[in-house]
């Protein structure tokens, strides 16, 4: 068992008026999030904004997108988009 030395305890000290005076990080953490949502939302309707609304491959990634929707829609039993 290690015996309890007092001479070589060091002191902790938590100076509460130096937090105070950092900057909040909000920032970064909303930036961050922002940029999650670009690239789902990029991801989501990318093909539509390269190629344009009345392109065919805009409308074949739209039914693709339909009938993966459907086939979940069977599988599971419940309605997409969640609520």
């Amino acid at each position: 068992m290690n015996n309890l030395n007092e001479d070589k305890l060091q002191p902790i000290v938590i100076d509460f008026a130096e937090m105070r005076s950092r900057d909040l990080k909000e920032f970064s953490y909303y930036s961050m999030m922002g940029s999650w949502v670009k690239m789902i939302i990029d991801n989501m309707f990318g093909t539509a904004r390269d190629y344009g609304l009345d392109n065919p491959r805009t409308y074949k990634s739209k039914s693709k997108l339909k009938n993966a929707v459907t086939a979940f829609e069977k599988a599971t039993g419940l309605k997409w988009p969640f609520k």
